[in-house]
C-alpha cells in the first residue's frame, strides 16, 4: 500500500522555495531597505534592488523553467537529465541572486544587527538558499573538474593509449609515417 502522504519532488520544492525567497526579499527591500536609506546609504539600497530584479527575472525566465521541466516530464527524462536541469536552475539563481544579495544582507546584519523582522526573514531565507546553492555549485564544479582531469590525465586516458599501442602490436602491422616526415631511422 502506498503511503498516504509523500514528500514533494525536489524540483517542485525548489520552485516554491525560490519564489518565496524572491518575494520575501522584495518585501524586505520595500519595508526595510528602502525606508533605511539614511542608515544604509543609497548605493546599497539600489544595488540590493538591482540584484533582486535581475535574480527574479532570471528565476522567472530561466531558473523556474529548468526546475519545472524535470517535474513535468519526470517519466520521459533520464535521472541524469532531471538532475542536470535542476542543478542548472539552482546554479542560475545562485549566481544571479543569492550570492550578491547574501553578501549585502549579511554585511547589513553584521554592521547594524537585527533591525526589522522582514530583514531577519530575508537574511534567513537567503542564507539557506546561499548555503544550498554553494554546496550544489561546489558539487557541480568538482564533478566537472574530476571528469575533465580523468579524461585528460587519468588512468582512462593512459589505458586508452596502452590499448591502442597493444592493438597495433597484435595486428602485426606498423603504420608508416607520411612522406616527408623524418623518423629516427631516416
Amino acid at each position: 500500500m502506498p503511503p498516504l502522504i509523500r514528500a514533494p519532488r525536489a524540483s517542485l520544492f525548489l520552485l516554491y522555495w525560490y519564489f518565496m525567497e524572491c518575494f520575501m526579499s522584495f518585501m524586505a527591500w520595500w519595508w526595510f531597505y528602502n525606508k533605511e536609506r539614511s542608515l544604509l546609504g543609497d548605493t546599497l539600497v539600489v544595488w540590493h534592488l538591482v540584484c533582486n530584479i535581475i535574480g527574479a527575472t532570471l528565476y522567472v525566465f530561466i531558473g523556474s523553467v529548468l526546475m519545472f521541466w524535470p517535474y513535468r516530464y519526470y517519466h520521459q527524462m533520464l535521472a541524469s537529465s532531471r538532475r542536470n536541469r535542476i542543478m542548472a536552475g539552482v546554479y542560475t539563481i545562485f549566481f544571479s541572486r543569492d550570492l550578491p544579495c547574501w553578501f549585502m544582507e549579511f554585511w547589513v546584519l553584521w554592521k547594524y544587527g537585527w533591525i526589522h523582522i522582514l530583514q531577519g526573514i530575508s537574511v534567513l531565507l537567503t542564507t539557506c538558499s546561499f548555503g544550498f546553492g554553494l554546496i550544489m555549485c561546489w558539487l557541480i564544479y568538482t564533478w566537472k573538474l574530476a571528469k575533465y582531469l580523468e579524461q585528460h590525465f587519468g588512468s582512462s586516458q593512459i589505458n586508452a593509449i596502452m590499448q591502442t599501442a597493444a592493438h597495433g602490436h597484435t595486428a602485426g602491422t606498423m603504420e608508416q609515417p607520411p612522406k616527408g616526415v623524418l623518423t629516427r631511422h631516416g
